[in-house]
């Protein structure tokens, strides 16, 4: 089995595991792991490609996207521990509605904004990255719908700014499965 082939199989996993997360909402995890998987597939292609950038590139990007994807969790545990912390949850569920005027819900609520702008900036930088390297993928492999998956990836990483990309999402990693089933058997 070549590289290619390796990088087409692992790729086409590590997209599922992308997606699952999106789906079931593991909170990152199997996205991390996805994202590991195809990180490995790219070191079978820019081996194969004999270029290395690819594979720097694509580590950028999935360096972002961990890194912003923890940043994200951290926010989100620290936020509800901050409120459920100082009311109680039982506070809560007897009067829902005097939530929102507790400070530390709006303490919370500003730090989850804040995580989710970090969040955005650093998805949106790691595109970039990821457009590289599948620009160079697609020209070297004659995949033209790496590009396409990777210029879909940088809408969706804009759009995450307002919250309407983080739906979308799953739409690049079915894109990415995509790419990765496209490639040829042998090298271009």
């Amino acid at each position: 089995m070549n590289n290619v082939e390796k990088a087409k199989i692992v790729g086409i996993l590590g997209s599922v595991l992308i997606l699952m997360d999106v789906l079931v909402h593991k909170f990152f995890i199997t996205k991390i792991v996805g994202l590991l998987v195809v990180l490995l597939a790219i070191k079978y292609l820019a081996n194969e490609a004999k270029e290395p950038k690819i594979l720097k590139n694509y580590s950028i990007f999935a360096a972002l996207t961990i890194a912003a994807s923890v940043i994200l969790i951290l926010a989100v545990m620290f936020a509800v521990q901050l409120v459920l912390g100082v009311s109680g949850l039982e506070d809560i569920l007897n009067n829902p509605a005097n939530i929102v005027n507790l400070p530390e819900f709006q303490s919370a609520a500003w730090l989850f904004l804040s995580a989710f702008l970090i969040y955005s900036v650093l998805y949106i930088l790691g595109s970039i990255f990821m457009y590289m390297s599948y620009k160079k993928i697609s020209r070297l492999f004659k995949v033209r719908f790496f590009e396409f998956t990777a210029i879909a990836n940088i809408v969706v990483a804009v759009l995450t700014l307002i919250m309407i990309g983080v739906l979308l999402t799953p739409i690049v990693a079915i894109f990415q499965m995509i790419s990765f089933a496209l490639l040829p058997k042998t090298p271009a």
